[in-house]
């Protein structure tokens, strides 16, 4: 095997970083509250997720989100 290349997403200035990352004492102090609807509006994505983080992130924030819209409808 070869070693080609090293990517740093955090680097590029198109990405911004690869995921949404919290630091150390921010997901206890900020996640409920990004999650939180805002009347009629619901908040979704890898960065409202609890457990998880990219793609499943997103699915498990739209998850939480549609239990949320069903509660209101």
């Amino acid at each position: 095997m070869e070693y080609v290349t090293t990517v740093s997403w955090g680097n590029d200035s198109f990405a911004k970083g690869a995921y949404s990352h919290l630091a150390p004492g921010q997901c206890t102090r900020f996640a409920h509250a990004m999650a939180k609807p805002a009347g009629r509006l619901f908040f979704a994505g890898e960065d409202t997720a609890i457990v998880f983080s990219g793609m499943e992130g997103a699915l498990e924030s739209a998850d939480r989100v549609v239990g949320e819209v069903i509660e209101v409808l």
